[in-house]
């Protein structure tokens, strides 16, 4: 009885998941305490910020492992928060609601998006915490995987 309980939670806060990083609504989420990942760029002269989405994560509370594993990215890439190079933007500031331990970056073409197998993401350098973004970076989807001593989050944006 237990592990039907723990096996609906965990595909409640899967969909939630989603669901709440893509239209800002309040849920099950919230309770686990994550830190947020803020994406900082420039258009016009003005900051702007969008705060990217949880994709995937292992996360402990207490004695509790979360863990959830929704979609590929670009399976669901019309639902990711977007960054508009049209805009302007040329960097992309990492800001952590708690200093990480680590993170690393990568990316896919948004190309990929039609094919029914994804390859592997490529990574990409950080200088510090700013993603400075080339003429050519134009639709990527992005992840970012973050560790901290609770467990580890993957959070995922477009830019196109």
């Amino acid at each position: 009885m237990k592990k039907e309980i723990l096996l609906v939670l965990c595909l409640l806060l899967v969909a939630l998941t989603f669901m709440g990083c893509t239209n800002g609504a309040s849920n099950g989420i919230d309770k686990l305490n994550l830190p947020k990942l803020t994406l900082e760029y420039t258009v016009d002269g003005e900051t702007q910020k969008t705060t990217a989405a949880v994709n995937s994560l292992f996360w402990e509370v207490g004695n509790t492992l979360w863990q959830t594993d929704v979609e590929h990215p670009l399976r669901v890439i019309e639902l990711l928060p977007v960054i508009e190079r049209s805009d302007g933007v040329t960097e992309l500031k990492l800001s952590f609601s708690r200093d990480p331990n680590s993170f690393s970056v990568e990316r896919w073409p948004d190309e990929y998006a039609a094919l029914e197998n994804f390859p592997s993401a490529e990574p990409v350098s950080v200088s510090g915490k700013t993603l400075v973004l080339s003429e050519e970076d134009k639709g990527y989807v992005y992840e970012v995987r973050v560790g901290w001593p609770q467990g580890t989050v993957w959070y995922v944006f477009y830019v196109k």
